[in-house]
């Protein structure tokens, strides 16, 4: 496989950074480098920089969705890909993440090898969640159009809304929830009254399958990253989700 360099240059210039999906585990080469264990630490980093150098050109032949994961989960799962992947057109499978997480268990420091496992994981839950996609649009589900029209409304938007997410308390303000698990949400005004369907945001537009019914709407997240969620006619009431 040969890299194509990337006309828009370097990919991970602006791209977000979620350290919490690892745990707060950073898995920059540099800083790998920097850590008094480093030496230790060789084949893991030439893994981690192997990655870092396939970001810097098009990721056309990768998993779309892995380049809408930030940033250090994204490096996680290319070098995942390139190290243990066996589909040749780059797509990455249960079996590669599996011998990944044999792989490097236990090769590495426990305040790394935690976080790594971690995010092995939500890598995990995504490959489940676009394999059980089909079956999802099939089912009802649609993929979420952010509304063209947001902005305007947001400039008239008026009051707070009231959002209840399937498993999170009222008072969490920093919810963590499943890729690919179906969660029902719904949104009231200030006198209990419902509104329409909520909108869910990401920094790099991830795909989200939504299904509407009675007031509410049943939404599964595809891949992990921090979404919000927030009723377009109302100024306050947006809430924030960590999806793993």
């Amino acid at each position: 496989m040969q890299p194509k360099a990337s006309s828009g240059g370097s990919a991970r210039a602006h791209h977000p950074s979620v350290p919490a999906l690892l745990g707060g585990a950073q898995l920059a080469p540099s800083q790998l480098r920097a850590r008094a264990d480093a030496e230790q630490l060789g084949d893991f980093i030439k893994m981690l920089a192997n990655a870092e150098y396939w970001i810097g050109f098009d990721l056309a032949s990768f998993e779309p969705w892995l380049n809408k994961c930030p940033s250090p989960l994204r490096e996680l799962g290319v070098a995942v890909l390139l190290k243990y992947g066996e589909d040749i057109g780059g797509r990455l499978g249960q079996r590669d993440i599996e011998r990944a997480q044999e792989g490097l268990q236990s090769t590495l420091p426990s305040d790394l090898d935690e976080g790594v496992q971690r995010g092995l994981l939500s890598l995990k839950r995504a490959v489940q969640a676009r394999d059980r996609a089909p079956g999802l649009l099939q089912d009802g589900f649609h993929t979420s159009q952010r509304n063209a029209g947001m902005a305007a409304h947001a400039l008239r938007a008026m009051g707070s809304a009231s959002i209840w997410i399937q498993g999170v308390g009222a008072k969490d303000r920093a919810p963590q929830l499943e890729v690919g698990a179906p969660i029902l949400m719904r949104a009231s005004d200030e006198r209990g009254r419902a509104l329409s369907p909520l909108e869910i945001d990401s920094a790099m537009s991830a795909e989200v399958l939504i299904r509407d019914e009675e007031q509410a709407r049943t939404v599964v997240f595809l891949v992990p990253g921090e979404y919000q969620v927030r009723v377009p006619s109302k100024a306050s009431g947006a809430r924030k989700l960590l999806l793993r």
